[in-house]
């Protein structure tokens, strides 16, 4: 692989994920549109027909296992960008276990700021892990 960030093409018994990882396969993006749609933040894509190398393969099974209900946590290299005040939600949406679920305002608390419930919101719509965050 080069420099530039790969996308795979990923069908899961929920619908079609598109997984962009790095050029050291580590996982930066995981969406439910294409990586060329509007909108989409990852410039320079290259989807890939090849087969996916090693460690790409082993995260893709990881992903396969969580929607059999075999998986609940993920031991892959994923990275995500964006401000500090967003990693710190998503960091702590990673601490909601397994079949439950948190209000923004709960995140906000857990962070120290329960006023900002919020922008905790936003941060999470800015999520680029989806399902891994």
């Amino acid at each position: 692989m080069n420099n530039i960030p790969f996308t795979f093409r990923v069908e899961t018994p929920a619908e079609e994920l598109w997984l962009t990882f790095s050029s050291s396969e580590i996982l930066i993006r995981c969406d439910v549109t294409p990586p060329d749609h509007a909108g989409c933040c990852v410039p320079g894509y290259a989807e890939t027909s090849v087969s996916p190398p090693p460690g790409i393969r082993d995260a893709i099974e990881e992903i396969n296992r969580y929607f059999r209900g075999t998986l609940r946590e993920f031991s892959f290299p994923f990275a995500v960008q964006g401000t500090d005040f967003q990693k710190s939600v998503w960091e702590q949406a990673r601490e909601i276990p397994y079949g439950e679920t948190c209000s923004y305002g709960d995140l906000a608390k857990a962070l120290g700021s329960p006023g900002s419930a919020r922008a905790a919101g936003k941060a999470l719509g800015k999520n680029p892990l989806l399902l891994i965050i």
